[in-house]
């Protein structure tokens, strides 16, 4: 099961062990400093916004992808960000490269924690449907896990919780700044 993950996750596909059990990925970085300065900021800034409507289903939403591009003019217009240094995925796009499936949206979030150096910053923003599922690991205080519903999860599933702190959070080195907007 170890390497399906590894060869899922490097191609973008369904990570098999999200599907039965939950199992951490160990990519942690000990903190260099703690209680000193903030590193210095690079300048460099990536984004990753997912807008789902589930358009034609009876899951159907309007505004998440009007939410994307109100993000997008905003980190572009307020915060200098680089159109190029973002990945936006919406369900309104006929190129299934730039649609928020499950398999895009796990991608993403690879791609946007990829090569992070402190004093980076890490924007990520999602617009749709989130539920919560009963725990699995039974580390929840309430016994719930919550996710979000890309836009194939009728057939893909969810995006877990666990998963998202794994791909998104535990591979940042101390001093990257990772903002999330759910």
């Amino acid at each position: 099961t170890e390497s399906a993950t590894h060869e899922a996750i490097e191609h973008a596909g369904r990570v098999p062990v999200f599907q039965e059990v939950y199992q951490p990925i160990h990519w942690t970085h000990e903190a260099t400093d703690i209680g000193g300065p903030p590193p210095a900021m690079t300048g460099r800034k990536k984004a990753l916004l997912v807008g789902c409507n589930y358009p034609g289903t009876s899951a159907e939403l309007n505004g998440c992808i009007n939410d994307v591009h109100t993000w997008k003019d905003l980190l572009i217009d307020e915060y200098h960000f680089h159109q190029s240094d973002m990945v936006i995925l919406t369900d309104d796009q006929h190129d299934h490269r730039h649609r928020p499936s499950l398999a895009n949206i796990r991608s993403g979030l690879c791609w946007l924690a990829a090569g992070a150096q402190p004093g980076d910053v890490l924007f990520l923003q999602f617009s749709g449907h989130g539920t919560q599922l009963e725990s699995q690991d039974g580390q929840e205080a309430d016994g719930m896990d919550e996710a979000l519903l890309p836009c194939d999860y009728r057939t893909e599933g969810f995006l877990v919780d666990n998963e998202i702190f794994d791909l998104i959070v535990m591979p940042l080195q101390s001093g990257v700044k990772l903002t999330i907007i759910l």
